[in-house]
């Protein structure tokens, strides 16, 4: 298109200018929705990680269709899922982010999700009792948490005596 400008002056030839002009209209990306990159938790330990929206047009509107598990909150604007989980299990729900442009067909986008909390780690201490020169074996027993599991000893001593393992 040829757009123009003309001073107060008003005198056609003199003091008017056109130029030349163009817009190029790019189509949109379309809207994308990707679950929570972080899919584990534990109970009674703190939780954050976030839905990511791409594509469309921002800003976003993110909410979750179901529950997510005990604890745990969604930010609306930023799609950030943090708190601190209290209760075990494999949560699935659905994600949904609106975008800005009231498209209800190109502008929404839902997709299902999960996230996996596991019981907070316990430790249990063997109870039996040994005997002097008789052999002895006994394990702690860890659950919960994410194993594989190390062990170790950080204060006191275990009885004197042959510490060979099998």
């Amino acid at each position: 298109f040829t757009a123009q400008v003309m001073d107060k002056s008003g005198i056609i030839n003199k003091d008017t200018v056109t130029a030349n002009c163009s817009i190029t209209i790019t189509s949109a990306k379309a809207l994308a929705l990707q679950c929570v990159s972080k899919t584990t938790g534990e109970v009674g330990v703190h939780y954050q990680s976030s839905l990511v929206a791409t594509g469309g047009v921002p800003p976003y509107m993110f909410s979750i269709i179901g529950n997510l598990p005990a604890g745990l909150n969604l930010n609306p604007t930023t799609g950030e899922i943090s708190g601190t989980p209290t209760t075990a299990g494999t949560f699935d729900f659905k994600a949904k982010v609106v975008d800005s442009s009231g498209n209800s067909v190109t502008g929404v986008v839902i997709i299902s999700c999960s996230i996996t909390i596991k019981a907070a780690l316990t430790l249990i201490c063997p109870t039996s009792t040994g005997q002097v020169g008789v052999p002895y074996s006994s394990a702690l027993v860890a659950s919960g948490g994410f194993p594989p599991y190390t062990f170790s000893i950080v204060s006191g001593s275990l009885p004197p005596g042959d510490r060979k393992s099998t």
